[in-house]
């Protein structure tokens, strides 16, 4: 089998996110060998050069993946009015439903990250995360 070959000229944001698509693509074959997660993050980029993070989690026993966030969002439980079994659950919020996926310390107004099924990540402050996960709108199956 031949594969095509492509120059690229010049580096811009089209030619990074679709050079991320297959790099991601590829990694599939190791994430599924090593049980892990590896995608590719964010970057940056000349019209010559570019520099692409690459994230490697492992995945836990209940089959999500383990971040940062997420193991800071169960160290926060402890001082403050979050649960730890709030994590990975869904919430609905305005028409809306999110999955709580970490916390971010350096984000002080919203450190709660949650994301939406279509990937789209969002930002909530801690008390709207309290209030609506103790109102019972949860939905456990996301």
């Amino acid at each position: 089998m031949k594969i095509e070959t492509i120059k690229i000229e010049t580096i811009d944001e089209p030619t990074i996110q679709n050079l991320a698509d297959e790099i991601n693509h590829v990694l599939k074959d190791l994430n599924e060998r090593y049980s892990i997660k590896i995608v590719v993050g964010k970057g940056s980029y000349t019209g010559s050069n570019a520099k692409l993070d690459l994230h490697i989690n492992t995945i836990g026993e209940d089959g999500n993946t383990k971040t940062k966030e997420s193991e800071d969002y169960i160290a926060r439980t402890s001082f403050s009015k979050l649960k730890p079994e709030w994590l990975n659950k869904s919430f609905y919020f305005k028409g809306d439903i999110y999955k709580i996926i970490g916390y971010r310390a350096k984000s002080r107004k919203y450190p709660i990250l949650t994301e939406q099924k279509n990937g789209k990540l969002y930002k909530f402050d801690e008390e709207t995360i309290v209030s609506y996960m103790e109102q019972k709108k949860i939905n456990d199956d996301k």
